[in-house]
Formats: C-alpha cells, structure tokens, sequence
C-alpha cells in the first residue's frame, strides 16, 4: 500500500478549506440573525414610540382646543363685561343729568320764593345723609357687578 501524500495533503487542505468555509458562514449568519433580530427589536420600539406620540398629540390637540375654547369664551364675556359698564355709564350719565336738572329747578325755585326753600340743596346736605346716598350707591354697584360676574360665569360655562 503505498500512500499518496500529494492525495492526503489536497484531501486534508480541502478539508480545512471546508471547514474554514462552513465556520465562516455559520459566523456571518449568526451576525446576519441578530441584526435582523436587533432590527426588528428597534422597529418595534419605534412604532411604539408612535403610537406614543400620537396619542400625546392627540391629548395636545384638546389641550389647544380647550384653550382656544376658553379664550373665545373669555373674550365673549369681556364683551359682555364691556356692554354691562357702557349701561352702567349710561345710567349714571343719567343719574346725574337728573341730579343737575333737580338742582337747576330747585335753584329756580329759589329764586322764585326769594331763596328760602324749606329743604336743603344737595351740595348743603346733611353729611350723615351724604354717607347713607354713598352707600346706597355702592351696594347697587355691588350688586350690578355681582350679576355681571354671574353672567360672565354662565356664558364662560356654555350655559
């Protein structure tokens, strides 16, 4: 039996080749496995990572609507607040040209009784009589800025 090195040593090289080969593959394919398991992992933090954000844009966008909501409400009841007080203005406005038209009659009244009236002119008011029209003044614009106050609430709630 005579043996062939040239034979053993091409078997024996093919061999290795082989096996350096197959090791190659088996290590690029377990390289290939886990970036493909590493990609999936990352693709399935990302969706829920939207899913996330959606929904915190969603809350976003109600969050804005309820602002703009409020802000919208908030200018109605500016308006109305504004409305009120110009009535109010008006009112005084009229308060006080009655005021002025009582104080002109009774001057003429005055004059027509040679100056003795039997009641007092206001700007010779008791003070004591003073502090109680102030008062009475006050509390009916208490109570005005009550109602508004209690409009604007209302029309701020949606009722």
């Amino acid at each position: 039996m005579k043996i062939n090195l040239g034979h053993v040593l091409t078997n024996a090289i093919a061999t290795l080749v082989a096996a350096v080969f197959v090791g190659a593959m088996a290590i690029v394919w377990t390289g290939a496995t886990s970036v493909g398991d590493e990609v999936a992992r990352a693709t399935k933090d990302i969706r829920a990572t939207n899913e996330q954000m959606q929904k915190t844009n969603v809350d976003i966008q109600r969050t804005n609507n309820n602002i703009l909501q409020q802000h919208v409400n908030m200018e109605a009841a500016s308006e109305t607040l504004i409305e009120e007080i110009a009535g109010l203005k008006a009112e005084l406005a009229t308060v006080r040209e009655d005021y002025e038209s009582l104080h002109r009659t009774m001057a003429e009244w005055r004059n027509e009784i040679g100056g003795a009236l039997p009641i007092q002119e206001p700007n010779q008011i008791d003070p004591s009589l003073k502090a109680q029209q102030s008062e009475r003044i006050r509390s009916v614009v208490r109570q005005k800025g009550a109602e508004i106050i209690q409009q604007i609430q209302q029309r701020g709630n949606g009722n």
